[in-house]
């Protein structure tokens, strides 16, 4: 497709993938800044998907039901978060109300999937979030029911901007006491972008806000390969926003405690990320990695804290080994200097038949990030 040079032209672009894919078009006028909800988008997927619940709702609250629920949604998401309020549902006078509902691990059941396909997920533009200042409007947000989950600012370089003047935005002209930016309580990620960069930041904290580079990386360097299709960074919306991965994403953004009693594992689904598990690391977390996986039982993991030759990657090694394949269970791997064997059962066989790492981080990519200095640099 051919790329509009233009701040506003980007935006359209941006738009008009989304709602050819099944996003749907908001309406700025739609979104109480108050709030942060836009109450005609949820009270339609309230009524929608759960009518029964809705008619209870209807028949205690009467006229007033629609402020009512909304209320006690907003309510619910200031004390207990987007997050926990959308995989988890309300609970309102009795009645049980679902914020989403989540892609169903097989589509055997019609009816789960029938309920899935009623997520109600909106692209708005030009969004006026602020009581106080009515002016002041952001570029993107995106919402899942009425709930907004992301917001994005936009800037394209051939108009003299791009991401640095977009993070600037955030930190300076972004009030994070605004319901909108309010940390875990309404949007829960916050997007700089331009034709050719992304940045994230999932807390907005005046001038400390951290972004987070959120590009593919470029012949193992800073920032995304060409794209012969239009923009660097269509990637974005095209499949990190596409609507069953955005969705999987916030039904999936997991955090795992490792206290967690080890007889509770098999409930639920759970992601183990082991970073930098070298030889030499002791302490805390190295404990928490052997009680979880290497001990068959918390007393023996207590005894054997003492060890010298404990190594955690060898110990995750051995106890997945031993374990075997674990449906609710996911390993990942992050280190620098990875054993051949950590290559063989975490990556995967190239052409060649050896093993590699799925992804790779260089050290250049690093260093143009600043995510680690150039010790060469100086060097002489």
């Amino acid at each position: 497709m051919p790329v509009d040079h233009t701040e506003k032209g980007f935006e359209q672009a941006i738009e008009h993938h989304l709602l050819c894919n099944g996003y749907r078009k908001g309406d700025p006028a739609n979104f109480n800044p108050a709030l942060a909800i836009d109450r005609p988008a949820l009270v339609e997927f309230l009524k929608d998907s759960q009518s029964e619940e809705w008619s209870r709702l209807e028949g205690f609250y009467g006229k007033d039901v629609e402020a009512k629920v909304v209320e006690n949604i907003a309510n619910n998401l200031d004390q207990r978060g987007m997050l926990e309020c959308l995989r988890h549902g309300v609970s309102d006078r009795g009645a049980k109300l679902r914020l989403a509902y989540f892609q169903p691990a097989t589509g055997m059941n019609p009816e789960t999937l029938m309920l899935y396909r009623k997520n109600i997920l909106t692209v708005t533009r030009q969004v006026h979030y602020s009581e106080k200042a009515p002016n002041l409007s952001i570029d993107v947000v995106l919402g899942l029911n009425g709930l907004p989950v992301a917001t994005a600012e936009l800037k394209n370089p051939f108009t003299g901007q791009n991401v640095a003047h977009v993070k600037k935005q955030y930190r300076n002209d972004r009030d994070p006491r605004e319901p909108l930016f309010q940390f875990k309580k309404r949007a829960l990620v916050h997007f700089a972008v331009d034709p050719d960069d992304v940045f994230m930041a999932t807390q907005l904290a005046g001038k400390s806000t951290f972004f987070l580079p959120f590009n593919k990386g470029r012949s193992g360097g800073i920032g995304n390969p060409e794209n012969p299709h239009g923009y660097k960074t269509a990637y974005l919306w095209e499949e990190v926003w596409q609507r069953d991965s955005f969705l999987d994403i916030l039904a999936r953004f997991i955090s795992l405690t490792v206290e967690e009693k080890i007889k509770e594992l098999p409930k639920r689904n759970y992601a183990l990320i082991v970073d930098e598990a070298h030889s030499s690391q002791t302490g805390e977390s190295a404990s928490n990695v052997r009680r979880v996986l290497a001990a068959s039982n918390l007393e023996e993991a207590e005894q054997e804290e003492s060890r010298d030759d404990y190594d955690p990657e060898e110990e995750v090694l051995k106890a997945i080994r031993a374990r075997g394949p674990q449906k609710n269970l996911s390993f990942y791997a992050f280190t620098a200097t990875p054993k051949h064997k950590t290559l063989e059962l975490f990556g995967r066989d190239n052409s060649e038949g050896k093993p590699e790492p799925f992804h790779l981080y260089s050290m250049r990519q690093a260093i143009e990030e600043e995510f680690i200095l150039d010790v060469l640099e100086n060097y002489g």
